[in-house]
């Protein structure tokens, strides 16, 4: 999905102009409920995509206020939009909600937008409202939640993913770890692929021997991944009990499979923080880690500092304002970057111009990404890159 100018993407009615309004609202409804770590990890994208930067304003923030006064706010700013909550909103007033943040810079206004938004005509705008109001809304009908859960059902890929994301899931009861089947040891490195949230049983198996996208990294650069059928795998599962699993699944797949230290790792969404997880209290060495679309979720200093022991060279890919990624921090507080401080690593970004580079979760592991921008050469340049 490519960008469009602030105000057309208010203009038109089509697919793309949805998604465009959808990263508009995501990135708002960062700016004014996120932490210090999302806002500045935005502010980049947000610059490039036209969109301003709202002031977080605790005073104005909804969930400091009760239902009734949410309520009433809502019903005092949509007023005067010629549109009431339960009718499906046109585009005319979205435009003048966010024209009016625009001017004014009101926080306020930013919830009111997503409570609009909550009624368009389009599931991806409907799913980024509720991913933005889920936390907050504490109104007795929840109308966040109950719209997140009518989008999870429907056929729109890119909004169930904002929309289950943004649900989340309870954490099953405490189990044993499955037990992990165990390949001929290599004698040489080896480098792995890991997949992310929900993406186990994907019809399109990006990380699995045999893909396309697997088979293009294994022969442009990275010869020593993985290849054989007990390749690694974890539930998939959207809890940090699952990711925490995956991260001790990895560790007893990895003292069966590999000799020492991993060569590379490439990990889409989730599936970083799984790898993540292993580097951490577990401590498994990592040669470069491949961070592609990844949330990076919240962890203590005593933490990150085993992370930097074990990884010392970290290579992060994303879209500009990865609409499932900007969902993920609304639920779980992650950031769209690790913060330098904590992870030195190198981010590769599109360039803000470029018509493709917005808004997907999956543009990195798409295999005519890599051949288009020759994201092997990148990979093979910083695995030569002593730090």
């Amino acid at each position: 999905m490519r960008l469009l100018p602030r105000v057309e993407a208010y203009l038109g009615d089509g697919r793309l102009s949805a998604v465009n309004r959808a990263g508009n609202l995501l990135v708002l409804g960062t700016m004014v409920h996120g932490t210090t770590e999302q806002v500045e990890a935005l502010r980049e994208d947000a610059a490039g995509a036209g969109i301003p930067l709202v002031t977080n304003r605790p005073d104005a923030v909804l969930d400091d206020r009760d239902a009734e006064h949410y309520a009433g706010l809502i019903a005092e700013n949509t007023a005067n939009f010629g549109w009431e909550p339960g009718q499906v909103v046109s585009n005319d007033a979205l435009r003048a909600l966010r024209e009016r943040i625009e001017v004014e810079g009101a926080s306020q206004l930013v919830d009111v937008l997503a409570y609009a938004s909550l009624d368009s005509r389009h599931s991806v705008e409907r799913a980024a409202a509720g991913a933005v109001l889920a936390p907050i809304d504490r109104t007795e009908e929840q109308r966040a939640r109950s719209v997140l859960l009518s989008v999870a059902e429907s056929g729109d890929g890119l909004a169930q993913q904002i929309a289950l994301t943004a649900l989340g899931q309870e954490a099953p009861p405490l189990l044993a770890p499955p037990s992990v089947p165990v390949g001929l040891r290599p004698t040489k490195e080896t480098s792995i692929a890991i997949h992310g949230t929900w993406a186990r049983l994907a019809e399109q198996r990006w990380y699995a021997p045999g893909s396309e996208l697997h088979d293009l990294i294994l022969g442009s650069c990275t010869p020593t991944l993985y290849d054989q059928p007990d390749y690694f795998r974890w539930t998939g599962g959207y809890s940090d009990f699952e990711r925490d699993e995956g991260s001790r699944d990895l560790l007893a797949w990895w003292h069966g499979h590999v000799p020492s230290q991993v060569d590379t790792v490439y990990a889409h969404s989730h599936g970083g923080n799984v790898a993540l997880g292993a580097a951490g209290p577990l401590a498994a060495a990592m040669g470069l880690l491949v961070l592609l679309h990844t949330p990076i979720t919240p962890r203590d200093d005593h933490e990150w500092e085993q992370i930097r022991s074990s990884c010392p060279r970290v290579l992060t890919f994303r879209s500009r304002c990865d609409l499932v990624m900007l969902a993920d921090g609304r639920r779980t507080g992650s950031t769209l970057d690790p913060s330098t401080r904590l992870l030195p690593h190198r981010r590769v970004l599109p360039h803000w111009k470029g018509r493709d580079g917005w808004f997907s979760h999956s543009l990195f592991i798409r295999p005519r990404t890599w051949r288009r921008w020759d994201i092997a050469n990148e990979v093979r340049y910083e695995a030569r890159t002593k730090r």
